[in-house]
C-alpha cells in the first residue's frame, strides 16, 4: 500500500485538490481523501489503482475512435 506521502505526492503531481481526487474515485467526501493523506485511514488497493489509472488516462492524449 502507498504511504501517506505517496498519496499526497500523487495527488499534487496530478494537480488535483483533495475534493477533486475524492470525486475522481467516487468517495462521498473529500474528508476521506484527507484521512488517506494524514494516515488516519488506509486507502484500499482497488481505490488506489483506480486513482492511478484515471490520472494516467486523463493525462494522456487519446485519439477518438476512427
Amino acid at each position: 500500500m502507498p504511504s501517506r506521502q505517496e498519496i499526497f505526492d500523487a495527488r499534487t503531481t496530478a494537480g488535483l485538490t483533495q475534493k477533486q481526487a475524492s470525486e475522481l474515485v467516487h468517495l462521498g467526501s473529500p474528508v476521506r481523501w484527507a484521512e488517506y493523506e494524514n494516515g488516519t485511514r488506509n486507502i484500499d488497493a482497488a481505490r488506489w489503482e483506480l486513482f492511478r489509472i484515471k490520472v494516467w488516462l486523463n493525462g494522456r492524449k487519446i485519439s477518438p475512435p476512427a
